[in-house]
């Protein structure tokens, strides 16, 4: 692999006046467990993100307001992205399916054959194309609904971290050599005939996981290893490498953001390359096409799993101090960073919710619901039968957070009927979806 060099000019620019936005906590797991895994900009104007460790899908809007959807069974939801139709799709690194959460909450799963499932990576691709990737198979859902998968060759020896898809069709991954813990990295490339070809072979200065088809058509993503470089490669190959600042942490993710620049974060701490913590602080580089870096320090020690350019024009990213919760934080082109903290406070604690019913319900015959959740909690209920009729309830918690509603299911068809639950509790809300088979 031939890597060009170039004396990238940086500018240091301290990140301006710190707004700190107060927000309702909303919370699904403790907050230990928050870890922000990706990001992506949603149809409706807000941004998106997963939630791994609690097994939730969350959204923020422009203004800082935060809500979180809680996913059935502990799928752990990896990659987001806005997909076709006004929804957004995320892959499920522990589950044998494609999510699908509407802008309204309403999730669905999208079955996969086998050999799919367990799934690290998506992308939107051209024609209203998704692209999702395991570590081993790259899967399209294409504009028709269809799964189509595009097996590696038998004597492929790597795992695929990272996915990427040009106008073009060109889909792009990154991956690391097996056995999983090796420290060579690649960069290959799938045509739209479906030929892999490698681009950058494996070697321990190779794509570190994140990629972003930058404005200029370009692939851009950091180097492994706990490097402070930012690559930029060509369609036809031709690569250059742009230092980044030393006195930053190292390069991991990376979006095609505002200004028609590239995006990226240094972190403090990378668990993804295994390296060890330090004490430098956390960073938002602004790259443009050419190869001027803008570096925005952040004011604390960082470590920043994802970003993503939001609908509203900004740069949004997890803001991860060692050995805290951290927070979704926002910033500007000009440089104004605001806080909007996952914190938890007595006066607004988390909001349990469980949700019991019959998986299976004759038409004509009762379904119940059993909701355990905060006592005094408000409780409306939406649920939509296979007919596409709706039934609505709503109703407050006893002292001891429980709540039963039984209705009679008239549907005119059979299938899978959606009930959506949305409890309140003070400032707090949250939002819970479940299925079950009308027969």
């Amino acid at each position: 692999m031939h890597l060009v060099y170039l004396k990238a000019m940086i500018v240091v620019a301290t990140v301006a006046a710190l707004t700190t936005v107060g927000v309702s906590p909303v919370w699904g797991a403790t907050p230990s467990a928050i870890s922000v895994n990706a990001m992506a900009a949603g149809p409706d104007g807000n941004v998106w993100f997963t939630i791994k460790t609690a097994n939730e899908i969350g959204k923020i809007t422009p203004s800082g307001t935060l809500t979180l959807y809680p996913v059935s069974g502990n799928v752990q939801p990896s990659s987001i992205v806005a997909g076709p139709g006004g929804d957004l799709y995320f892959t499920e690194s522990n589950g044998p399916a494609l999510g699908r959460i509407t802008t309204g909450g309403t999730i669905s799963q999208i079955a996969l054959p086998p050999g799919g499932g367990n799934d690290q990576s998506t992308a939107k691709g051209p024609g209203g194309t998704i692209w999702f990737a395991n570590h081993s198979e790259v899967l399209e859902l294409t504009s028709a609904g269809k799964i189509v998968m595009h097996h590696q060759p038998p004597s492929q020896t790597h795992l695929i971290w990272q996915i990427a898809v040009a106008s073009s069709g060109y889909v792009w991954f990154t991956s690391q050599d097996r056995p999983r813990g090796s420290s060579r990295y690649a960069l290959y490339q799938l045509t739209p005939a479906g030929k892999e070809v490698a681009h950058l072979e494996p070697s321990g200065q190779g794509p570190g996981g994140w990629l972003t088809i930058g404005p200029d058509a370009n692939i851009w993503f950091g180097i492994a290893g706990g490097a402070d470089e930012v690559v930029r490669m060509t369609p036809a190959g031709k690569v250059t490498v742009f230092p980044l600042s030393k006195n930053c942490g190292w390069a991991g993710t990376i979006t095609s953001g505002p200004g028609h620049d590239v995006w990226g974060g240094q972190s403090a701490m990378n668990a993804i390359f295994g390296v060890t913590p330090h004490a430098l602080p956390g960073c938002i580089d602004q790259i443009t096409t050419a190869g001027k870096i803008t570096t925005h320090v952040l004011t604390t020690t960082s470590f920043i799993g994802a970003i993503t350019a939001g609908p509203d024009g900004n740069v949004w990213f997890p803001d991860s101090p060692q050995g805290a919760v951290g927070s979704i934080d926002r910033l500007t082109i000009g440089g104004q960073l605001s806080h909007f903290p996952f914190t938890a406070s007595p006066s607004s604690p988390p909001i349990p919710i469980t949700l019991s019913l019959t998986a299976q319900v004759a038409r004509n015959s009762d379904q119940t619901l059993h909701v355990s959740t905060a006592p005094g909690a408000q409780i409306v209920v939406q649920a939509q039968l296979p007919d596409s009729t709706l039934v609505n309830a709503q109703g407050t918690a006893d002292t001891a957070g429980a709540w039963t509603y039984s209705w009679q299911v008239t549907s005119a068809s059979t299938g899978t009927a959606t009930v959506r639950l949305t409890v309140t509790s003070g400032s707090t809300v949250r939002h819970f979806t479940k299925t079950f088979q009308v027969i």
